[in-house]
């Protein structure tokens, strides 16, 4: 992860700013409260560094990409599988196709990737704090949306939304016939009926 460490708050929270990419403008450093397990991993990590501002670095230098790593993890955990590049077939555990014979070496160009996304867990955690209530404009300054319409992206709904929904209204419908009805009168009119 390209996570720069701004500074540490053993207390609180850890002030992280995220990378700058050439087209995007700077972002500001935002403080991320967290679970003193992990806050106490990360304030490690960056005490064992005697250069760079990386959270997860090696001897100080920025990591590469992580997501072959991650996609490796996902497919030993059965998160994941990996496919041939050529003929779209499963590859077998050690990353060679049945069909073609083609195999991955880990240094040639990557097989297809069908699986768990490291991203993933940013919609779950948008998805878990919208149903149990959270604030939008909170759950914005956690994930660093912007804007309630790019945060409104990641309200993904499953069935267990739907049936949510469905519950709620039939048991308005429920309140509403069982609720005593009156009969409106009406005004009487100044003119008679035709």
């Amino acid at each position: 992860m390209r996570i720069i460490c701004a500074s540490l708050n053993p207390a609180r929270a850890i002030e992280v700013q995220p990378p700058r990419l050439s087209e995007c403008p700077p972002k500001s450093s935002a403080s991320l409260p967290m679970r003193e397990a992990c806050r106490f991993t990360i304030i490690e990590r960056r005490r064992a560094v005697t250069k760079g501002t990386w959270i997860f670095h090696l001897d100080g230098e920025q990591i590469g990409d992580f997501r072959k790593a991650w996609q490796r993890a996902c497919v030993l955990t059965g998160l994941g599988t990996f496919y041939c590049r050529e003929c779209h077939v499963k590859l077998d555990a050690k990353c060679q196709c049945p069909k073609c014979e083609w195999k991955w070496d880990g240094q040639d160009v990557a097989p297809v990737y069908r699986g768990k996304l490291f991203h993933d867990f940013r919609r779950t955690a948008v998805r878990d704090m919208r149903r149990r209530g959270a604030d939008p404009d909170v759950i914005r300054s956690l994930t660093g949306h912007e804007t309630l319409s790019m945060l409104s992206r990641y309200n993904i709904t499953d069935d267990r939304d739907q049936r949510a929904a469905l519950r709620t209204m039939h048991a308005y419908r429920q309140e509403q016939d069982a609720a005593p009805r009156s009969l409106a009168t009406m005004p009487a009119s100044s003119k008679g009926i035709n």
